[in-house]
Formats: structure tokens, sequence, C-alpha cells
């Protein structure tokens, strides 16, 4: 099991994420504070069919495939969808004060349900809500996740949503992952600034060309991850950015530094290279006022 969180705060808005990650599945919770996240406006990625994504908005508002959904409300969302960007087929949005998201990132073979946007909200038990809201607490008590995340797997397994091979055993991470995951732990948890890998070398004590070894390795045991160091950085960085443009108070500038572009010129390079509108125009389209996102007709 590996674990990692951060924190960031631009003007009004602030991020906070924690995370546990297991070979063949992901939690991942998300709470946002005045902040709009827009998947229609991520960067393009490269999806993998053979993962999909349990999207539980806890807390906030949701807006899914273009029809305002009620919270709490859970989503079966193929990769393509959950990426948003490039895709295009169905996307969502959401937003709130705080807006509160329980992600299971799981293997499409495991799933027993119906996947995409198109096929509407999961219908889940009273008790798996249940457990949805017992694990978002403990998010938000700092206590440890897996444990309430393991009971959670469980009840999706007892109602048929989930196939009970998920929870099979894994091996524990090598010493080349765990070398290299603290390193990463870290960082991740300063912010998503510029982090190449020689920083990580240096903070792992080992060489760059053996950091770079032991992240494949991460990358091969954790495939849901990425492609590669450089694209799992990216995307990161450029998601972030994303949801902070839209804090109230916050220049664009600020945005920029916060995930680590040394000027709004940089942001922007990186933002055109991801095929993504320019920092300003997602500022003006998803801007957070009033507890409420700017509309397309206010742009």
């Amino acid at each position: 099991m590996l674990t990692l969180g951060s924190e960031l705060a631009v003007g009004q808005g602030r991020y906070r994420d924690a995370a546990v990650l297991y070979p063949r599945y992901r939690l991942h919770v998300v709470r946002r504070d005045r902040l709009v996240y827009d998947a229609a406006f991520a960067p393009e990625t490269r999806p993998s069919r053979e993962f999909v994504h349990l999207v539980c908005f806890v807390a906030g508002q949701a807006e899914l495939a273009g029809c305002r959904r009620t919270t709490p409300v859970a989503v079966l969302m193929t990769s393509a969808e959950f990426a948003g960007g490039g895709s295009a087929g169905p996307s969502y949005r959401s937003w709130g004060d705080p807006a509160l998201s329980v992600e299971l990132t799981l293997p499409a073979a495991a799933l027993r349900r119906p996947v995409g946007l198109a096929c509407g909200p999961v219908e889940l038990g009273a008790a798996t809500w249940e457990q949805i809201v017992a694990v978002a607490e403990a998010f938000a008590a700092g206590t440890a996740l897996a444990p309430p995340l393991h009971i959670l797997v469980q009840l999706l397994i007892e109602e048929g949503a989930l196939d009970a091979e998920l929870l099979s055993p894994t091996p524990e991470p090598s010493a080349a992952i765990q070398r290299v995951w603290q390193a990463v732990r870290t960082r991740y948890a300063r912010g998503r600034g510029t982090t190449t890998l020689l920083e990580l070398a240096a903070a792992s004590g080992v060489s760059a060309v053996q950091v770079a070894r032991d992240f494949a390795t991460l990358l091969h045991a954790y495939p849901y991850l990425g492609a590669s160091y450089r694209d799992v950085v990216r995307v990161l960085r450029l998601r972030a950015a994303l949801g902070l443009l839209s804090a109230p108070g916050a220049a664009v500038e600020e945005v920029a530094r916060a995930v680590g572009y040394g000027s709004v010129a940089a942001m922007r390079r990186a933002f055109r290279d991801a095929s993504m509108a320019a920092p300003t125009a997602i500022r003006r389209a998803c801007a957070y006022r009033h507890g409420e996102p700017r509309t397309a007709a206010e742009g």
C-alpha cells in the first residue's frame, strides 16, 4: 500500500486531497473549496481502457453529461470521460464550498455495472453510501483511509458491483518502489511544483539512472498512474492549474507560481502543448462566483 496527500491554496480557493494506492485499484479523496473543476477543459491524455472510475460526489454540486445532479450521487466513468480534455463524449464538472468526492480507480474487468456517463447515476445501497461517507470523514479527520476503504470495497463486492477477485492478495511494494515513493510523497505534499528526476534522485540518495529505473518499476506495478514520469507530473500540474484558475481573488500569475511554472507565459505554453484553452479563457469560463461557476453565456 502507498499513500500521499497535498494541499494548495490560491486566492479564496483551496484544494486538498489524499490517496491510497494498491496495485489493482486506487482511492482518491478530493476536497475543493470555492473551486470549479470542469473536465471539458482538462489536458489531453492517453486514457486506458483497462481502468474505469467510480466517482462519488459526496458534497457540493455536480453536472454530469450536461445534467445538474443533487449530491450525493455516484457515476461510473470510462478513463476517457474521467480524463476529459480531448474526449468528444459526455463530460462533467463539479464545484462547491466545499465540493467533496470519493473516487475509486478500478480495473474495467472487475466491474459488474454499466460504465459511462450516458448510463446515468449508479445505484448504491444505503450501507455502501454510509461507508463512502465514512471514508470522507476519515479524510476530514486526517486518519488512516485504508480501513474504511477495505470495508467499502467489500460492500461493493457484496452488492454485486465488483468482482471479489479485486481483493485477492498482492505483493508488498518492493524496496525500489518504497524508496522512490517516499521522495514522491514528500514533494507532492509540498505542492505540485517542478520536480525533476534529478531532484527525486537527490531525495532518494541514488543516481538519476537508478531513480528512473525505480519510477519505471513503480509505473509497472501501479499501471493506472500513467505511462512515464514526465507524463504523470505534466498531467498533475495541468489539472491542478485548471482547478485553481477558478478561485475567487486569484490572479493567473499566482496560479502559475502555485503549480510550479516560472511565469504565466510558461504555463500558457504548457496549456497549448496539452491542447488546452488559454489560462485566461479557462478563468473566464470557470470562475467561481456567488457559489456557482460562470456559465458559457456569461463568458
